[in-house]
C-alpha cells in the first residue's frame, strides 16, 4: 500500500488570508457611509445589473438589498443607458482607471437627488465588476445655490451703489475691481482701469504728492 502525503501549510495559510481578507472587505462594505454598489458589466441577461451593495445605498435609495440586486443599474439612473454609452463608458474606465463625475440618481419615491460618482474595475473570484461609491451631495449643492445667490445680491448693490467703490491688490495695489459709478466718475472704460495703481490715472507732470483726506476724487483724466 502506498501512501503520500501533500504537505497544504501554505495552501492553508493562503486560504485563511483569502478568508481574512473578504471579510475586512466585507466589514468596511457595510460600514461605509457612502453608498456603494457592485455592478456586473458582463451579465449577458440584464443591462449592468446590481451584483451587491451595502446598507448605505439602501438607505439613500429607499430600496431593499433585495430590490436592487439583480435589477438594473437603471433603476437608480433618472434615464436608462444605451449599450452604446455603457461600451463607451467601459473603455474610460479601462483607460483611466477611475472615473468620478456628479450626476442625478433616483429614489424609489421619485425623488432625484445629485450624487457624486467614484467608479473603478474590481475583482471578486472570477468576476470583473465594476464597483460604485456614490455621496449624497443634496446639501453641498444647496450651499452652493446659496452662496451663489449671496453673491448675485452683493454684485447688483456694488454695481449699482451711487457711490465708487473699487477694491485692490493687497501686494502691489493695482485696482482689481471698479464699479459702474467709479467708471462714470473717472471717465473710463472699467477694463482700462484694471490692472493700474492710483499714480497711473494721473499725467507724468501732474502727479500728487499727497492724497486728499477728504475723500473727494481729484484725479485728472491723463492724456494717453
Amino acid at each position: 500500500m502506498l501512501i503520500s502525503f501533500t504537505d497544504i501549510t501554505e495552501r492553508k495559510r493562503a486560504a485563511a488570508a483569502q478568508e481574512q481578507s473578504e471579510s475586512l472587505f466585507r466589514a468596511l462594505f457595510e460600514l461605509s457611509p457612502d453608498a456603494i454598489v457592485l455592478i456586473d458589466p458582463n451579465d449577458p441577461n440584464v443591462s449592468w445589473p446590481v451584483f451587491d451593495c451595502n446598507l448605505a445605498a439602501c438607505t439613500m435609495s429607499g430600496y431593499s438589498r433585495d430590490e436592487l440586486v439583480g435589477h438594473s443599474i437603471d433603476i437608480l439612473n433618472v434615464t436608462t443607458g444605451t449599450q452604446e454609452e455603457r461600451n463607451d463608458y467601459m473603455r474610460q474606465l479601462c483607460e483611466s482607471g477611475t472615473l468620478e463625475y456628479e450626476t442625478e440618481h433616483r429614489r424609489k419615491n421619485g425623488d432625484v437627488f445629485p450624487v457624486e460618482v467614484s467608479t473603478s474595475m474590481i475583482k471578486v473570484g472570477e468576476r470583473e465588476l465594476v464597483i460604485g461609491i456614490d455621496r449624497d451631495i443634496t446639501d453641498r449643492k444647496r450651499a452652493e445655490g446659496e452662496l451663489m445667490e449671496s453673491k448675485a445680491i452683493v454684485d447688483a448693490v456694488v454695481e449699482n451703489i451711487p457711490l465708487m467703490l473699487f477694491l485692490k491688490e493687497a501686494t502691489d495695489l493695482r485696482f482689481i475691481m471698479f464699479n459702474r459709478a467709479g467708471e462714470e466718475l473717472l471717465g473710463y472704460d472699467r477694463k482700462a482701469l484694471l490692472g493700474k495703481k492710483n499714480l497711473d490715472l494721473f499725467p507724468p507732470n501732474k502727479q500728487p504728492t499727497s492724497w486728499p483726506k477728504t475723500g473727494k476724487c481729484l484725479m485728472e483724466k491723463p492724456a494717453y
